[in-house]
């Protein structure tokens, strides 16, 4: 029949111009792209430059067990080093010289790390985490823009460190208390690296240009796409391509997301577990991972709208 939809479809494409349809796909194509890196751009953003943000994102952290343990090591194994050589040698009054030093930084060592548990599990463990991540962003926040102001905190093995001196004095009360000798309980400075510092150079560049994109790449998504329907004799049609584009990429991007967590584990692997790791990333990247299968649900809608929209048109046209 002269009006079936394959027949109207197969005219249209004859009759509109060859320009107007290149243009069309030119344009959705950069829509597709665009939205995609709208999403991205305004995850990071909101991760990078709003400190309260962040803060909210990673808070429930400080419950994790996996946290909770990599906190109470890392705290552990800097408080070690702080102790002076044979300082702790008549910690344990049945014991002397090596051995006693020995054996007293063993038994500290556990003290520390089950004192640190407890202590990120009580009322006051929201406050600090609160006030460790707090400085640990802004430090981040402001390298990463390139802040002139910004003075990346390092250890002398060039790694990024957190200060975990509001834990460590918190501990430390703690461990007086149940009968640990001032003396033997530095009262320092307690820092404990988080990341190679320079990992967090190389990721300057990727952050300015995700945040600069930000704020135009929806702008563009919506000029171009609607420039593309406009251009399109099949509307309909170009929707449904402009979905399935943004369905796919927004697949490919939580398949990115998955894979970044593994180079993330790798770069990171001489300092947090891979456990620790992935339960950080989880966290930070969940709002992203969310969004992007909305994203990708929505394409599909798009697509699976236009698929029943022919099949009726068919059936009315064989009635």
């Amino acid at each position: 029949m002269s009006d079936h939809p394959h027949s109207e479809s197969q005219r249209a494409e004859n009759t509109h111009p060859l320009w107007r349809r290149l243009l069309a796909a030119i344009l959705g194509t950069l829509a597709v792209l665009a939205t995609t890196t709208a999403l991205i751009g305004h995850w990071a953003r909101e991760l990078v430059l709003d400190t309260d943000h962040y803060v909210s994102v990673v808070g429930p952290l400080v419950s994790d067990p996996e946290i909770q343990d990599a906190i109470a090591q890392g705290l552990a194994t800097r408080v070690d080093g702080l102790i002076p050589e044979g300082s702790l040698t008549q910690w344990l009054p049945d014991r002397t010289g090596q051995a006693a030093g020995t054996a007293a930084r063993s038994v500290l060592g556990s003290l520390i790390r089950d004192t640190t548990k407890q202590a990120l599990s009580s009322d006051s463990a929201a406050a600090i985490w609160t006030t460790l991540n707090s400085t640990v962003h802004r430090q981040l926040a402001a390298t990463l823009t390139q802040d002139d102001s910004a003075v990346l905190v390092v250890d002398d093995q060039g790694r990024l460190v957190a200060d975990a001196t509001p834990v460590w004095t918190s501990v430390r009360e703690r461990l007086v208390e149940v009968g640990v000798p001032e003396r033997a309980l530095p009262v320092r400075d307690v820092l404990i690296p988080v990341a190679d510092g320079s990992l967090v150079t190389q990721a300057q560049g990727w952050t300015q240009l995700l945040i600069a994109v930000s704020g135009w790449s929806i702008v563009v998504a919506l000029v171009a796409g609607g420039l593309a329907l406009w251009l399109a004799r099949d509307r309909w049609r170009a929707a449904a391509w402009l979905g399935a584009g943004v369905a796919i990429t927004a697949l490919l991007l939580l398949i990115g997301v998955a894979v970044g967590g593994q180079v993330l584990h790798g770069q990171l692997a001489g300092l947090w577990s891979q456990s620790v790791v992935s339960v950080a990333y989880e966290r930070v990247t969940a709002s992203l991972s969310l969004s992007a299968l909305v994203l990708a649900a929505l394409g599909a809608l798009v697509v699976l709208a236009h698929v029943l929209r022919r099949r009726a048109g068919a059936s009315q046209s064989e009635d």
